[in-house]
């Protein structure tokens, strides 16, 4: 899977009804979120072996 550039996922975004007014931040943020997310999802506690 090819990782776009933000500024590209924000002009494609932009194209979708709903999102005309998004911005580069908002979906930098949005992304960053997600990420995150997903790091989360791969922790292992110690309590869960």
């Amino acid at each position: 899977m090819k990782i776009l550039p933000v500024r590209l996922i924000t002009e494609n975004m932009k194209k979708k009804n709903g999102f005309e007014g998004i911005n580069i931040e908002s979906v930098r943020i949005l992304l960053k979120i997600r990420y995150e997310t997903m790091e989360e999802k791969n922790v292992v506690h110690p309590d869960h072996r």
